[in-house]
């Protein structure tokens, strides 16, 4: 029998070795944050901050801020910071945010505290933890704000579970105006009862995003009206503009039309990429493809969620973790433009998943985990470079987060009454 002095020191060395796990990985990624000189943070978000200071449109300034107004305006107290600090300040942001992305996750998927798990809740906290995290150690190094998005995200569903829906509302608003996307959770908040927190939601969302033009009065017309004309309305021959179905781009339109209007190929030892098809999908039919895609997706999610509007579970299962896992991935799946360093908060649905896999071991549930897993590895460059092209271009980040949307939805149709203890006492 163990006695509580042993118990206690095996308890402070596992707080330890995360402590250090963690403290080594931050620093090791910290160095090529600071020492990163063109990143997407200096060269599009301060640079539009101060256009936005100087009176200036934050749009067609060849930075590339094709974000909704407020972000510029959110930048705006680093801009005029001196020297290395405005790089540092947001280094240290995004490691707090990212350390409570996987906390809050982690609390959501009724993970139990690290000092007194059992080795199979460690095994399941690195197996979810690993395919997000790497996404987010991409946002780190391209030096975006999916991170704070993310974790705001995350935290407002924390909130929503503990009856602050306002709180979320406002958490939910606050992600929905720094990348559009994060607007899917105004229908969620209506679809669970909660309209005037959905509303209040939307009408933070647009306070925000007038706010610049407070900073920036002489423009004649509001800076949201002008990103919603040159980024969001549909071209007369393009369904978007032609970076938003590269590799990069992992959502669910962004690789229809890059598989229905472009091929790849070898050329000796040089991936080619993008070689447009001799008869390309029309407009047309990308938009009833994407449409179709989207009809599919959202099937699935009203029949796992129940399609009559209801109040979210409060019996302390693990479902609401399941339903916001389902809506992280279906927001990402259906934005326009979701890069790798976007899906970081796949983490929640990872962590659900992994769970129920070591908890219980149910072959179906391993599968849609084991899927989506393969699908990371093709998304990373462990397989080399012209490989993860390749595995870029057939959507392999998307496919991650199918196969997890897919697991969340079978195990809400399986067993509706699901609890954190029927696994953890297997």
């Amino acid at each position: 029998m163990i006695d509580s002095r042993s118990l206690g020191r095996h308890r402070l060395a596992v707080a330890y070795a995360y402590a250090l796990l963690a403290l080594i990985t931050f620093i090791v990624l910290g160095v090529s944050f600071l020492h990163k000189h063109d990143s997407d943070w200096d060269v599009t978000y301060l640079l539009s901050a101060r256009h936005l200071w100087a009176g200036q449109s934050i749009y067609h300034n060849g930075d590339g801020y094709i974000y909704p107004p407020f972000p510029a305006l959110f930048a705006l107290p680093f801009a005029y910071l001196p020297g290395i600090l405005p790089k540092l300040a947001w280094y240290a942001a995004t490691v707090f945010c990212f350390i409570m992305l996987c906390r809050w996750a982690w609390q959501l998927a009724k993970g139990p505290r690290f000092r007194e798990a059992p080795l199979r809740e460690h095994l399941a906290f690195f197996l979810g933890l690993l395919p997000g995290a790497t996404y987010a150690f991409n946002c780190i190094s391209h030096c975006q704000t999916d991170i704070l998005i993310g974790s705001a995200i995350i935290a407002g569903c924390v909130a929503l579970t503990r009856g602050r829906s306002f709180l979320a509302a406002t958490l939910y608003g606050f992600a929905a105006a720094m990348k559009g996307p994060a607007l899917i959770w105004f229908a969620y908040l209506i679809w669970r009862r909660k309209p005037l927190a959905a509303v209040w939601m939307l009408a933070f969302f647009l306070l925000l995003n007038v706010a610049p033009n407070l900073i920036s009065p002489s423009e004649p017309r509001l800076l949201l009206l002008e990103f919603a004309r040159d980024y969001l309305a549909p071209k007369t021959t393009k369904v978007y503009p032609d970076v938003w179905f590269s590799e990069s781009n992992q959502s669910l339109v962004g690789s229809l039309t890059r598989w229905t209007t472009t091929r790849w190929e070898w050329k000796g030892k040089t991936y080619q990429q993008r070689i447009p098809l001799d008869h390309p999908a029309s407009a047309t039919e990308l938009k009833m493809l994407a449409l179709g895609g989207y009809g599919l997706l959202f099937a699935v999610l009203g029949t796992a969620l129940g399609w009559w509007p209801r109040k979210l579970d409060a019996s302390g299962s693990m479902r609401p973790a399941l339903e916001f896992g389902m809506i992280v991935s279906l927001m990402l799946d259906c934005s326009p433009m979701a890069a790798k360093a976007q899906w970081g908060v796949l983490m929640l649905p990872g962590f659900c998943l992994a769970r129920l896999c070591v908890n219980r071991r149910e072959p179906i549930q391993i599968g849609f985990f084991a899927a989506g897993w393969c699908c990371w590895v093709m998304s990373q460059n462990l397989i080399g470079n012209n490989g993860v092209f390749v595995g870029l271009w057939y959507g392999a980040v998307l496919w991650n987060s199918l196969f997890w949307f897919a697991g969340a939805a079978q195990e809400l149709w399986r067993s509706p009454g699901y609890t954190s203890g029927a696994a953890g006492d297997d």
